[in-house]
């Protein structure tokens, strides 16, 4: 009952072929395409300095100046007094502020602002 059928192979593409054409292909699309070398990020760098000009020494006031030290006991040192780690933020955040212009913190500068003239420079509240 059973037929003996010859098995049938099927024939297969010859695909050597195809490899070199897409090979082919991408050269002449990568030699036919034009590469603006003219994008991209444009960068203004600073001139160079030259060693003929005078050095300027920058003079910063004392009082605008947060000195933090740590020591090899993780002491923490703000302006040479001792204080803990969780009081840092709110020290910071009054010496930039400076909310009462005291003088023993940094300086206020005042800004030009148009239509109202110079008004004391504000840092925008803390977030909470």
């Amino acid at each position: 009952m059973f037929i003996n059928r010859k098995r049938h192979e099927i024939p297969q593409v010859n695909s050597s072929a195809s490899a070199d054409i897409a090979f082919l292909l991408l050269v002449f699309f990568l030699i036919a395409s034009s590469m603006g070398t003219e994008k991209g990020i444009f960068r203004r760098l600073l001139p160079g300095v030259s060693k003929d000009a005078p050095k300027v020494k920058q003079e910063i006031q004392k009082r605008n100046l947060l000195v933090l030290k740590m020591d090899s006991e993780n002491r923490l040192f703000c302006n040479d007094s001792l204080m803990n780690i969780g009081e840092l933020k709110d020290v910071a955040v009054n010496f930039i502020s400076n909310p009462d212009n005291n003088d023993s913190l940094p300086e206020r500068q005042e800004k030009e602002i148009p239509f109202l003239g110079k008004m004391p420079d504000r840092l925008p509240e803390p977030m909470q």
